[in-house]
Parts: structure tokens; sequence; C-alpha cells
């Protein structure tokens, strides 16, 4: 490491005094604490982490100001809508598990993950919802078949 690099700032400046000190484009923690868990996970789970149990999330991760990938915002939606598992994530929205396993990641170290026990109940409510798009759309032609005689 470079000693040009390095600044040392007194510890009695506010906040405020130490990001206008600063030469380089701050970041929050929050921002960092993403991006390092990203980085780190590469695509993996945490360790001790079952990929069968329902997870939602608590909140939305606030993508905009973070690094986020347009997987994620499909992600976010689905776990903020109803809980599901990894494994059914994965395949109810036929993404790469490394984008799931990275978002669970990062989400996880926000402590934004929400784990839920009823695994069954909510697996049939993620089959329901991937098969009720295949029924609005029959309902819906048989609607206009009726309508137009």
């Amino acid at each position: 490491m470079n000693t040009d690099q390095v600044k040392v700032v007194s510890s009695d400046y506010s906040e405020s005094q130490l990001l206008l000190s600063c030469d380089t484009n701050p970041q929050s923690l929050d921002a960092l604490l993403w991006k390092v868990s990203l980085w780190s996970s590469r695509g993996r789970l945490p360790i001790g982490t079952v990929e069968d149990v329902n997870i939602g999330i608590r909140q939305w991760p606030n993508l905009t100001r973070m690094m986020a990938i347009p997987e994620f915002i499909r992600i976010a939606a689905l776990w903020s809508k109803n809980p599901i598992s990894l494994a059914k994530t994965v395949e109810f929205l036929r993404i790469e598990t490394g984008y799931v396993y990275a978002f669970f990641s990062a989400c996880h170290a926000m402590g934004l993950i929400q784990f839920h026990s009823s695994y069954q109940q909510h697996s049939n409510q993620t089959d329901q919802l991937s098969t009720g798009v295949v029924k609005t759309g029959f309902l819906r032609r048989i609607l206009r078949r009726l309508q137009s005689m």
C-alpha cells in the first residue's frame, strides 16, 4: 500500500466534515456491505444455509444505490410477495442459481432475509401462481369465444 493513498483524519470531526475532507467518493456502509457480500459469495450460499426453507425479504434492498443485476429485481419481487425456497426460486424464475445465491447472500448480510417454516403451504402457493397464468388465459379464451357467438 502506498502511503500517499492513506489519509489519517482526526476523530473530533463530525461526519459531514469528514465527508468533505475525503478526496474520493465515499460510500455508505450498507452499500459497502452489499458489494463485499456479493463479491465474496461468488454465487455460493453461506455455510449452513438450507435450500428447502422458504424465505422472504423484510423490505426491498435499495437497488438504485447499490450494485444490482436485473435478475435481482425479479427475485426481490418474488420474495416480497410470497415466501419461497431458493430451489423453487431458480425453477420458477428460470435463472441461474448463482444469481439467486448471490442475492440471498447480500440480503442475508444486510439482515433483510426472513425465514418461514411452513414449507409445504408456500410451495403450493407458488405452484398455483405458475399454473394461474395458464388458467387465466384459458378462461379469457372461453369468455371471448362466448362473446363472439
